[in-house]
């Protein structure tokens, strides 16, 4: 991703440039010149124009999935963008020659721009990258196409700018995307979602629920709430609601985006009991051998009745449609903050190997921290100290006995509420 559109020229100058140089059609004691400008501002002998004259939003990928918060702006997503390039030649040599040597310059740079139709940080002509090193390592591909432009439409083009038509190429550049904004806060969660109950046969689950507690400062005790759909950290239960759930075998299945395919909880492990009205289990840290970090997941049950009478085949398995619920982090005890301002959170899952960076995010009221890959945290940073501790350092806005909250997300699912005073 990126903010500067002039990197994008940038780029696409230097594969020209390099292309024809390295041509063997092209003379090896001469230099060919490669400009951004408009073609009126062209000048010099050997003189190559790329000029960027229109930019779009791509209507391709305007109807891209949304992000996986969506109460998010649409300043935090990508914008993409497909940027139209003119590419024309200039030659101020005596008339004899300068038609002839312009053609010679068009062709060379339209078998570049073929030749290299994709640019990504391997690219290369001859030993050089051609990529500027403020493109690269950030995921960057453009993808070079020339654009069918009607010989009519092309002599309008000219026309409009009073100058007699030229040969010229027209290209479209792909995969062009405007970094977004950074979230440096975040609005209020929602604890309770709406569910409408189905009738028909066989078991259905119309929501899943579990109990928050948290201790809001200044309360006189603890305050419980029902979230639905569930949120549940390592060590909870929650509750899978809805009609024939009940069975002599019920078997509790998990769904994940990221995994192959539905992984069956142990029942035993979780301490699943089933009745007709509802399935509740314990979050453990596995299921089916793979790991169950933080995020949304959806669940389903599976009910099998047994044979009605001695040597009778047992009931069909019936599965019921799937329900989500969150797998959120644990904040089991957050220290008294230092001197500095630093507190220690315990809980987990925060898997440093198994989470990138962005995945884990800590808010302190209303403002994202960084994070810090190692060493001492400084003002509203925080660093992964393991799978079950955090260091954050407060920010310095902050003034002393403020009652902030304390929000960590791990892969958009947030923890219970906790409040941090300000030292």
């Amino acid at each position: 991703m990126l903010l500067q559109l002039s990197l994008v020229t940038e780029t696409l100058v230097r594969l020209v440039e390099q292309a024809v140089i390295h041509s063997p059609d092209w003379p090896a004691n001469s230099v060919p010149t490669v400009s951004p400008d408009p073609p009126d501002r062209l000048s010099g002998d050997r003189t190559l124009g790329l000029y960027l004259y229109h930019a779009q939003e791509d209507p391709a990928r305007r109807n891209a999935p949304p992000p996986e918060d969506s109460s998010l702006p649409a300043r935090h997503s990508p914008l993409p963008l497909l940027l139209h390039y003119l590419l024309t030649a200039h030659s101020d040599l005596p008339p004899s020659t300068r038609t002839y040597e312009e053609q010679h310059l068009m062709g060379l740079a339209m078998k570049a721009l073929h030749d290299h139709s994709r640019i990504d940080d391997d690219t290369r002509v001859g030993n050089d990258q051609v990529m500027p090193a403020t493109l690269r390592g950030q995921g960057n591909r453009l993808l070079v196409t020339s654009r069918t432009v009607p010989p009519t439409d092309a002599v309008s083009y000219w026309a409009a700018g009073q100058n007699p038509p030229r040969l010229s190429a027209y290209y479209e550049v792909a995969a062009v995307l405007l970094a977004p904004e950074k979230t440096t806060s975040r609005p209020a969660r929602v604890l309770s979602v709406g569910t409408h109950p189905v009738l028909g046969a066989g078991p259905y689950v119309t929501r899943t629920e579990s109990e928050v507690t948290f201790t809001v400062p200044g309360a006189p005790g603890p305050r419980t709430v029902r979230a639905r759909p569930a949120e549940a950290a390592v060590g909870d239960r929650f509750t899978i609601v809805g009609t024939g759930l009940g069975g002599d075998s019920v078997q509790v299945t998990l769904h994940h985006a990221q995994w192959p395919g539905p992984v069956a909880v142990d029942p035993l492990a979780w301490g699943v009991t089933a009745a007709p009205g509802g399935v509740t289990a314990t979050v453990q840290t596995t299921a089916g051998g793979r790991a169950m970090l933080p995020g949304v997941y959806a669940v389903s049950v599976s009910v099998q009745s047994g044979p009605g009478s001695p040597g009778a085949t047992p009931g069909p398995v019936l599965v019921s449609n799937s329900s989500p619920f969150t797998v959120v982090p644990a904040v089991r005890s957050v220290s008294a903050p230092t001197a500095e301002r630093r507190v220690t959170v315990e809980g987990g899952r925060f898997d440093p190997v198994a989470l990138p960076e962005d995945e884990i995010q800590v808010y302190v009221g209303t403002a994202r921290l960084s994070r810090r890959q190692s060493g001492a945290t400084d003002a509203g940073e925080f660093c992964v100290l393991d799978g079950t501790h955090l260091e954050v350092r407060l920010p310095d806005g902050p003034q002393p006995g403020d009652r902030l909250p304390l929000r960590v997300i791990v892969r958009g699912a947030e923890s219970a509420p906790r409040w941090v005073t300000v030292p």
